[in-house]
């Protein structure tokens, strides 16, 4: 299950395509179902679709392989926030940003 923030607006056209990746690999990536499932383990069950979608993923936990994505800007253009995101696509400036929360790995996804 899913749902769309604000509510009042009606789901954007790269809903579909993202919630269908997560229910191609649901029963790889599902806490309830794998018990001791990671954050990264799930981000390579849907690397390749999400690359087929245009995004790039992260490619480890080294420097090279992370993804820093600026969120704020100061003076001259100067990134002075920025974040390590899990994949982003700039045509829809969608962030992914995958965690583990309890014992279960909840996956968010926003749109700045």
């Amino acid at each position: 299950m899913w749902k769309f923030y604000p509510s009042a607006t009606e789901p954007p056209e790269w809903v579909s395509p993202v919630v269908a990746a997560f229910a191609a690999v649901r029963s790889q990536i599902d806490s309830r179902l794998n018990v001791g499932v990671r954050s990264d383990a799930a981000l390579a069950a849907l690397r390749p679709e999400f690359l087929r979608q245009g995004f790039e993923i992260e490619e480890g936990k080294s420097r090279a392989g992370t993804i820093r994505r600026p969120v704020l800007f100061g003076e001259v253009g100067r990134p002075v926030m920025a974040y390590e995101v899990d994949g982003f696509t700039l045509s829809t400036r969608l962030f992914l940003r995958s965690k583990l929360a309890g014992a279960r790995l909840t996956t968010l996804t926003t749109a700045i």
